[in-house]
């Protein structure tokens, strides 16, 4: 029992992990906003980098050399404050690895090996959802501070992407001596995908109008009465009671004669779960595996970015961060079985 408690399922240390960095961060991320006009800032908007080729031309430049000044605006990194930004980095993940190794990876280690096909079948696979949604923070969090010591914002989205893949690739290593778990290219694969859909979204931009969230309510205590009767559960292994979204910002594909009628703030989303019917939780040997139904459901949602504007900078990171998590709002699941819900959470 002691075994199973520690080892569980390492995407807990991924999603603790983020959120300790997102609090360290939020200050680093306004203070991007603030100070964006300042030296070191590499985020002037396109127009004015735009006047900047056209006064090069004009003053009897050649697109060589123009292109030439703008790189350099561009490339413009303060040693200073990425110090800063690698030293909060370090430290968050030396902490959290601290911790997490006394608490979940101190138990009976074996040799370096594959997953063997469990993690396939763990939860209904919900957990990669998990890993996606680990993967998508870290590296958000990352581009934020990477932008703030000067980096252009593709270098930053880049560097952020392989940021939130080497935690993935750390935490499975870690799996990886587990007898009972393994190293799983799932779970790194799926932990990557969320690290670079920030460069997708730079890259596809309809995929812009897509952001990625999370809510987790307690319908059922089953998980904490069947699995964690220590009293130690929390909700990050808690996957019955979890809901992953993708939400869509419609009020950008309606036709302009409609558009202007259509609140900003109002979006759809569609989102994945897993039912109360898992069987074998206490079982150790068939924890979270068995029987089960994908949940999937439609639902009303708020894109928090787009309410309550605002010219501070420190607002619109908070915004930024609580646009992750899916709010109460009318929804229906339409697999297993049809059930209306006049909120969802």
């Amino acid at each position: 029992m002691r075994y199973r408690n520690i080892i569980a399922n390492s995407s807990v240390y991924l999603r603790s992990f983020t959120i300790a960095v997102m609090l360290c961060m939020l200050p680093v991320s306004a203070a991007y906003s603030q100070l964006a006009d300042t030296p070191a800032d590499s985020s002037k908007p396109s127009e004015e980098r735009a006047l900047l080729v056209t006064q090069g031309l004009q003053d009897g430049g050649n697109p060589a050399s123009t292109d030439t000044l703008l790189l350099e605006e561009e490339s413009r990194i303060d040693p200073f404050r990425l110090g800063i930004v690698a030293g909060v980095a370090a430290s968050s993940l030396g902490m959290s690895y601290v911790f997490v190794q006394n608490q979940w990876w101190g138990g009976e280690k074996g040799k370096l090996h594959l997953d063997t096909g469990n993690d396939l079948i763990y939860a209904k696979n919900i957990d990669k959802a998990a890993h996606f949604f680990g993967g998508l923070i870290a590296a958000d969090l990352s581009y934020e501070a990477l932008r703030w010591s000067g980096m252009t914002e593709e270098q930053a989205l880049w560097y952020g992407a392989g940021f939130g893949t080497f935690v993935q690739i750390g935490i499975e290593l870690k799996d990886g001596y587990s007898p009972r778990w393994g190293f799983s290219l799932v779970d790194v694969g799926t932990g990557t995908l969320g690290s670079l859909f920030p460069v997708a979204q730079y890259y596809v931009e309809p995929l812009q109008n897509i952001d990625i969230k999370f809510s987790y309510w307690q319908r059922t205590r089953k998980y904490f009465t069947e699995i964690k009767t220590d009293g130690n559960g929390t909700f990050n292994d808690d996957y019955i009671n979890q809901t992953y979204w993708a939400s869509v910002k419609v009020n950008n594909f309606l036709p302009q004669s409609i558009e202007p009628y259509y609140p900003d703030w109002l979006a759809f989303a569609v989102g994945f779960g897993v039912d109360d019917k898992i069987t074998g939780w206490t079982d150790e040997s068939k924890e979270g595996y068995g029987e089960g139904n994908i949940e999937l459901f439609l639902a009303l949602d708020v894109d928090i970015t787009a309410l309550f504007p605002s010219d501070s900078p420190f607002w619109e990171s908070v915004k930024h961060y609580l646009n992750y998590i899916k709010f109460p709002a009318p929804a229906v699941r339409i697999s297993p079985s049809v059930i209306w819900y006049g909120l969802y959470f």
